[in-house]
């Protein structure tokens, strides 16, 4: 696993708020089926990948390395708010070195 692809949780999440924004939209209005099931899939794979990277990180044995990668990569927070949400007077570079590490160590 990759941070590139451990960065798309945020997004992903996004994408299937604003799709299922769209679905609801295309229901009230009767939109065109063929769109509304293009819709509908996209919607599913993006949960599909979500779901696969979400199970890459609960599989994450130590709570500590865990809650780096879920405030990074699931809520979307930069180095600097990753070591405060963490706390005990980590730092941006020690949170980010650690991830690093064990990515690197996870391949």
């Amino acid at each position: 696993m990759e941070q590139n692809d451990l960065a798309q949780i945020f997004w992903l999440k996004k994408e299937i708020c604003m799709e299922e924004g769209r679905i609801r939209q295309m229901e009230q209005t009767r939109g065109d089926a063929a769109v509304l099931e293009r819709v509908r899939n996209r919607q599913t794979r993006s949960a599909a990948q979500l779901l696969a990277l979400e199970t890459y990180i609960d599989g994450i044995d130590d709570s500590f390395t865990r809650q780096i990668f879920v405030y990074r990569y699931a809520c979307g927070m930069n180095w600097q708010e990753v070591a405060r949400a963490v706390g005990g007077g980590n730092t941006a570079d020690g949170v980010k070195k650690r991830c690093q590490r064990w990515l690197a160590s996870h391949p």
